[in-house]
């Protein structure tokens, strides 16, 4: 009998999908009024100016809103905030177009995206597969130089902890698919950063199995 143990390995790059898009409007004022009035008709300027380009403002999500008393430089000032968040596919096209009409006006504004890949699970499960059928075409090879055959895996590893289980459980998975966004942007945005390609991410697996042999 015995055991030979092996690592497979499974590599993808794959193009962000989806993309959240964070806006927050701040200001600094002695009176507190003046910094919350600020704020308030900052973003909802904002927020026209999105809806003349065609998005559903509805699925924006309101979120910090803040009012904070602090001293800068022996005076002490109202500092406000108010920020909008919303989720959509991800498009250079539309980024641009944000950030351009973030500096039309006289905001004080910070703009952020976070990209991220909406098909993470499924791609893990894909390469944990092909993980899989790595470390057991290693072992076959080796199990063919020692004049043996692999009987069936006895043990895998897959995060830090040894787990019975069988190569047909494992094998076994399903797959997914996904959009693009088609909003008028309306003469906002329109630079050669909107041709550019998307950013990616590469997701990495890796498993290790220790295999059963037979003469």
């Amino acid at each position: 009998m015995g055991t030979i143990r092996t690592t497979g390995k499974a590599r993808r790059e794959v193009e962000y999908d989806r993309m959240t898009i964070n806006v927050t409007f701040s200001t600094r004022n002695k009176r507190s009024k003046d910094a919350i009035k600020k704020v308030i008709n900052d973003c909802e300027t904002f927020l026209k100016e999105l809806k003349k380009m065609g998005i559903d403002i509805s699925r924006i999500k309101g979120n910090k809103n803040s009012i904070e008393k602090r001293n800068y430089s022996d005076d002490r000032e109202t500092e406000a905030q108010r920020a909008i968040s919303w989720d959509l596919d991800y498009d250079l096209a539309f980024i641009d177009a944000v950030m351009t009409l973030s500096e039309k006006e006289s905001y004080d504004v910070d703009v952020s995206v976070e990209p991220r890949y909406s098909r993470k699970s499924e791609l893990c499960k894909e390469l944990m597969r092909e993980a899989v059928l790595d470390a057991k075409e290693v072992a076959e090879m080796l199990a063919t130089s020692l004049g043996k055959t692999i009987k069936g895996p006895s043990k895998i590893n897959a995060s830090g902890d040894y787990d019975y289980i069988t190569d047909e459980q494992y094998i076994e998975g399903d797959h997914k698919d996904g959009t693009v966004n088609g909003i008028d942007i309306l003469g906002y945005g329109g630079n050669l950063f909107a041709t550019l390609q998307n950013p990616t991410t590469t997701q990495e697996e890796e498993i290790t199995i220790e295999w059963e042999l037979e003469e």
